[in-house]
């Protein structure tokens, strides 16, 4: 079985500035959020919206504060922060369905999962961010990609085909080599 699990985010440029969060279905129509869902939990959160409570739950509470009331910038200003709060979102729906489906599969089953972000561009081609990977087989979920805690997110543009591109790091995590988590599982027989 094979899940490309995607979330996005609007880029969109503003009076010569780039801005992340926003975007517009073409160059005529007006900005709009993007994604609409996670900048309304961070931005106008409410209780009753399943939706905004799912997001909430998804990033975790320390994440939510800190997205909600903190700008993540990049080294030179531009504010990332909606860009972060996708990708973490993205990155624990990886995880949270490799051991989904570690409760799932019996001995003959096998999963890859990818995790990655479309940055959403007015009349263009979408941008594809990769973040995260993982297998799931013969009692073990592996796990490579970027982590889940927000306040190591830092990210700077970079010039690429003649665009400001979004270079994302963790930490002091190599984006070349990032670390493999292994969590074990029973694996289920099939009684064949």
């Amino acid at each position: 079985m094979a899940i490309d699990l995607k979330t996005h985010v609007g880029r969109l440029r503003e009076n010569g500035k780039q801005v992340y969060g926003k975007t517009r279905e073409s160059p005529w129509r007006e900005p709009r959020a993007a994604c609409g869902a996670i900048v309304g939990a961070l931005t106008d959160y409410h209780p009753d919206n399943l939706i905004h409570r799912r997001i909430r739950t998804d990033l975790g509470e320390h994440n939510f504060h800190y997205l909600s009331h903190q700008q993540i910038l990049t080294d030179d200003g531009v504010d990332i922060t909606m860009a972060v709060a996708a990708i973490i979102v993205a990155v624990r729906g990886i995880r949270n369905t490799a051991l989904a489906l570690a409760q799932e599969l019996d001995e003959r089953g096998l999963a890859h999962l990818t995790a990655s972000t479309t940055v959403n561009r007015p009349s263009r081609d979408d941008l594809v961010i990769y973040l995260a990977r993982a297998t799931v087989f013969n009692g073990t979920v592996k796990l490579q990609g970027l982590g889940l805690e927000a306040e190591r997110y830092s990210g700077r543009l970079v010039d690429y085909a003649g665009e400001r591109r979004l270079q994302l790091t963790y930490g002091d995590w190599d984006s070349e080599q990032l670390p493999i988590r292994e969590i074990p599982y029973a694996v289920r027989s099939s009684g064949l």
